[in-house]
């Protein structure tokens, strides 16, 4: 069974949408999807052009690796990123397709979030830095 994610990032820019994101079927959970974002997407650039590829089957890595570093093939659904100006309506959406994770890339801070969708899609609450969940991901030996 899937683990659904959302991956959305967040725009300074005042002349473009505010959110973007892409849905993505396969590993959401934070132990994989949240530690390749923050392993392999930590500049901008690399979150653009993530989003650029629209919704996908799994997250590999910007050179097509799977999180043990074997090759994989992107797999594209043939959509592409959905665009809104509020977070609550991208968590909503998100939460519409089945998603139970959301990973937030703020763009000025160059930081990921993480939202656990099954506690409450609508609110804010369940945030946690990726950093906190690499950590204790690491304490369980999952990382």
């Amino acid at each position: 069974m899937a683990t659904r994610s959302f991956i959305i990032r967040q725009s300074n820019h005042p002349d473009t949408p505010r959110y973007t994101g892409i849905y993505c079927h396969w590993d959401g959970y934070p132990q994989y999807v949240g530690v390749m974002l923050r392993d392999h997407y930590s500049h901008d650039g690399e979150v653009q052009v993530l989003l650029g590829r629209g919704n996908i089957s799994s997250l590999l890595t910007p050179g097509g690796r799977d999180m043990g570093g074997n090759d994989g093939e992107w797999k594209l659904f043939n959509e592409p990123a959905v665009q809104m100006d509020f977070l609550s309506d991208m968590l909503s959406h998100a939460d519409g397709m089945g998603c139970e994770h959301a990973y937030v890339w703020d763009a000025s801070t160059r930081e990921w979030e993480h939202y656990d969708l099954r506690r409450n899609p609508q609110s804010l609450e369940g945030v946690e830095s990726i950093m906190e969940l690499a950590q204790r991901a690491a304490e369980v030996g999952l990382a």
